[in-house]
């Protein structure tokens, strides 16, 4: 007969590593479980205050500011927890109870260096180290029971630790009898087992005096119990001890680990009998061994074992398990890490079912509900179409499809975080109308919503439910900038993703730099730039080399004050060119996207200087965008180059086509021919760097990859723009062709060539535009930007640049056609949030077609959303910020 607890609820929570909401009143409760939970929360909220997180280190050892007033809490909370255990000496109490009681007290004892103390009370109660498991307990009085004993074997193991103690035999002897591993939703249990693998590689390496090789770790006893040993191989690969990591494990421990893995893996399929077992049979060896291998591996080390190989193992273990939601999960990430995401997205919905059955089996109780949170997460993540249709990973799913299917993920994982919220005693601003969500953006930063939850923001729980959040935010983003059918709809969207990102901060507001700067960059495209200024030095205090928040923030204090966002990107400079030698040093390679981030650096300091000295200002800097780019991709490049190359380009380079311009606009009177020259001379010096002998090493399309050809790619269209804006035809078409050089001709290059050629050539600008807008719609739309520039190309030459004289149009009625069909085109997008309706540019062409319409109440609606946008204009899109739009 099962039975059921009174405090089932707060076993639940504490499995979870979380108290109750309500935990300060336990101190009045007369229930004894609950003054034990009261001073277990009391003795984790000194440990994180006091002791800077350091379970096991005594107050004597702890190396803080006020040790007299860390002392004087300890003692206080020994003196009350002594005071209880006599007080309740007189009553019968749960086997749980008294265990729980000698472990607090014990540990307590021990941060006071009182180990005498410590061993005598710890020693008071038989522990039997094997798996725990009664059948007339339930499911959380067990975990709770399991998570206790792992909990007392580390402190026993402690008491007498040190350089020529044998105590670690003691959590030797654990992990060789330990019968089944944690899954992740006993949060509490995995944390101090974790601190027992700690202590116990500190222990046989000498803290650090040698390093760990395999050969050391496949000695130790526990290596016969497969689980324990590989849950602890994958800690030695993932863990951040205080310590080098590489000094912890030697350098081959990777590759033998590898080795072991997959030949444990290659054994398991030749002995694979594949006897599909009956509805009412379970098979915990292969659950527990797929989810603790797979679950504890990490995200950097999902090679240890070859997708394939893997992939091929957990299909064979489908069909000796009968709906095993543990091995079908972990089946999902290895299909989309393998890219075979129309596979992954069936068997995510067979998974569905698989829960939806066990949860009708067993009254709504849903099995490890951690797991099956992250795996939503995961896939609401990379099946959004910014992750999935743009990289055409789907083969035979339409993005409508995926975007519907993503609708049913969205509102089933909102379901989990509900249940988890309730479980964890979870606090959040409640939907996105609550007064507290709406009048205090960046409450998360002066408020502690959850003081009921004591792990660290770094933690596996803490980042999953984090992430959870950040995944829904993430879609609504997405449909909000991609399928947002109007402005009404749009509006539930936006405050559904502001909702979504501030409750991933609130539960985790320091520990992931990405979803701080998301918020932000969202906060900025809502225009509460204060908001945003303040959140972006709040990550810059605790992530100083984020770069693209230095960017942001130089571009959101631009909007008020030119002259210190001049100061910001200067900074923000000096910073990247230390963190540049910093790797240089260290012969660490720059991530590619860092790169791209430094480089947005330096075209927002020349926007800012463009703004404050004007453009002509700036064209003696525009070579030290390209040098900063070879120097961060590593090309070589001469500043003096040879007289022998001083012609290399002038014919060989520039004549693969005739010149778009009409001969009769190149020389402009305004321009001094000088100031043309250098100009031309600055072009032809960029380009040799990027075009000499093999000597030199060039950069040429074929020795850099793709993404280092695009961000070149794109510098040279910047460099065309510059020249087109002094009216410098002729040089900016120089660029377009070099950078054609680089990258074959695309939607940009067309785009550009628009520009260049519709003050002269309307005919020919036209029909770039057409053809570049026939490209991006032919793509699923996902180039906003380019998008963007083209429609304004078209509205240019429609209603600024056409006239009676030499008109595009045939007839009045041709020209009404025309400039509805750019109405339908501006009104549309418009919908596209925020590349759209954030645009200055968009609203003040609808009003002159709203004033050749004469509809006056749009007109003046798009005049005062003009000059609203207009005072909110930074020298630079926000978007140069988004990677979503870059």
């Amino acid at each position: 007969m099962l039975i059921e607890s009174a405090n089932d609820s707060i076993l639940k929570t504490l499995n979870l590593g979380c108290f109750p909401k309500n935990v300060l009143d336990f101190q009045d409760s007369q229930d004894f479980l609950s003054q034990l939970v009261f001073i277990d929360y009391q003795l984790q909220l000194l440990i994180q205050n006091e002791f800077d997180g350091n379970e096991l280190v005594p107050a004597n050892v702890c190396k803080h500011k006020d040790n007299v007033n860390c002392q004087e809490k300890l003692t206080q909370l020994i003196g009350y927890t002594e005071s209880i255990t006599n007080n309740y000496n007189h009553i019968n109490k749960e086997y749980q109870d008294k265990l729980y009681c000698s472990i607090l007290l014990g540990h307590l004892y021990y941060l006071n260096s009182q180990t005498d103390l410590m061993y005598e009370v710890l020693n008071s109660i038989s522990v039997n180290n094997s798996h725990y498991h009664s059948s007339k307990l339930t499911s959380n009085q067990n975990d709770f029971l399991n998570y206790l004993i792992c909990r007392f074997n580390v402190l026993i193991g402690i008491v007498n630790h040190g350089p020529k103690s044998n105590s670690y035999q003691l959590w030797i002897e654990y992990l060789f009898y330990k019968e089944r591993p944690f899954n992740n939703t006993n949060v509490a249990a995995n944390h101090w087992l974790e601190i027992m693998f700690k202590y116990l590689s500190l222990t046989i390496n000498n803290h650090g005096e040698r390093q760990l090789t395999f050969s050391d770790v496949s000695a130790l006893k526990f290596k016969a119990n497969t689980n324990s040993f590989i849950r602890y191989c994958n800690f030695l690969m993932n863990y951040k001890f205080d310590i080098n990591i590489n000094k912890v494990i030697d350098k081959d421990f990777r590759v033998e680990y590898s080795h072991y893995l997959n030949q444990l893996i290659l054994n398991e399929l030749k002995s694979d009998k594949k006897i599909f077992p009956n509805a009412d049979e379970n098979n915990e060896e292969i659950e527990d061994f797929v989810s603790n291998f797979y679950s504890t591996i990490g995200k950097k080390h999902k090679s240890l074992i070859n997708l394939k190989t893997s992939k091929k193992y957990l299909v064979s273990l489908t069909e000796r398990t009968y709906q095993s939601q543990l091995v079908l999960m972990q089946l999902i990430k290895v299909l989309i890490d393998l890219g075979e995401y129309d596979e992954a997205l069936a068997a995510l919905k067979t998974f569905m079912n698989y829960v939806d059955k066990e949860q009708e089996v067993n009254n709504g109780h849903i099995h490890d509900l951690l797991s099956i949170v992250g795996l939503y997460s995961l896939c609401l993540t990379r099946f959004n179409p910014l992750n999935s249709i743009k990289a055409n990973h789907f083969k035979h799913n339409t993005s409508k499809k995926v975007v519907a299917e993503l609708f049913t993920f969205s509102e089933r994982l909102l379901g989990y975080l509900s249940v988890l919220k309730r479980d964890c005693n979870l606090s959040y601003d409640e939907d996105e109308h609550s007064q507290r969500f709406e009048g205090n953006r960046l409450s998360f930063l002066y408020n502690k919503y959850n003081t009921n939850v004591l792990l660290d923001d770094k933690s596996r729980f803490i980042e999953l439910i984090s992430s959870s959040w950040f995944s829904l935010g993430y879609f609504y983003y997405y449909l909000l900038a991609f399928e947002t059918p109007s402005q009404e709809i749009g509006y539930s969207y936006q405050k559904k993703l502001l909702l979504y990102y501030k409750n991933s901060l609130i539960v985790n507001s320091t520990g992931n730099s990405n979803y701080l700067f998301s918020y932000a960059l969202t906060l900025s495209y809502f225009n509460e730039i204060t908001s945003s200024l303040k959140l972006c030095k709040f990550i810059l205090k605790k992530f100083p080399e984020s770069f693209k928040t230095w960017n942001l923030l130089s571009l959101v204090t631009s909007i008020n004050s030119l002259k210190e966002s001049e100061k910001f990107i200067n900074n923000s400079l000096n910073i990247a060119g230390i963190y540049i030698i910093k790797c240089k040093n260290d012969e660490v390679e720059i991530p590619i996207f860092i790169k791209s981030e430094i480089l947005q650096l330096k075209l927002t300091q020349l926007a800012i200087w463009e703004r404050l000295y004007g453009t002509s200002y700036i064209m003696e800097y525009l070579s030290e965008v390209f040098i900063l780019f070879y120097e961060l991709f590593n090309v070589k490049y001469e500043e003096q180059i040879s007289s022998g190359s001083k012609n290399y380009l002038i014919d060989s380079k520039w004549s693969h086509r005739p010149s778009f311009i009409d001969p009769k606009y190149i020389k402009d009177p305004v321009i001094h021919t000088t100031k043309k020259q250098n100009a031309k001379n600055t072009i032809k010096k960029i380009s040799k760097i990027s075009n000499v002998k093999q000597e030199l090493k060039p950069l040429h399309k074929d020795t850099i990859d793709d993404e280092a050809k695009q961000i070149l790619h794109d510098i040279w269209l910047w460099s065309s723009k510059i020249y087109f804006k002094i009216g410098m035809y002729e040089e900016s078409e120089l660029c377009i062709i070099e950078s054609e050089n680089i990258h074959k001709p695309n939607v940009k290059t067309y785009i550009a060539l628009g520009y260049l050629t519709s003050q002269h050539q309307k005919f020919l600008s036209l029909q770039e535009f057409e053809k570049s807008l026939e490209k991006l719609e032919e793509f699923n739309g996902f180039d906003k930007t380019s998008y963007l520039e083209n429609l304004l190309g078209l509205c240019k030459l429609f209603l600024l640049d056409d006239s009676t004289e030499s008109s595009l149009f045939i007839s009045a009625k041709d020209m009404n056609g025309g400039i509805i069909r750019l109405k339908n085109y501006l009104e549309n997008f418009l919908n596209c949030w925020p590349i759209g309706y954030n645009c200055v540019e968009v609203w003040y062409f609808l009003s002159l077609i709203y004033e050749k319409i004469d509809d006056k109440i749009l007109l003046n609606k798009c005049l005062k959303k003009c000059i609203e946008l207009e005072n909110l204009r930074p020298v630079r899109s926000f978007f140069s910020c988004d990677d979503n739009f870059s």
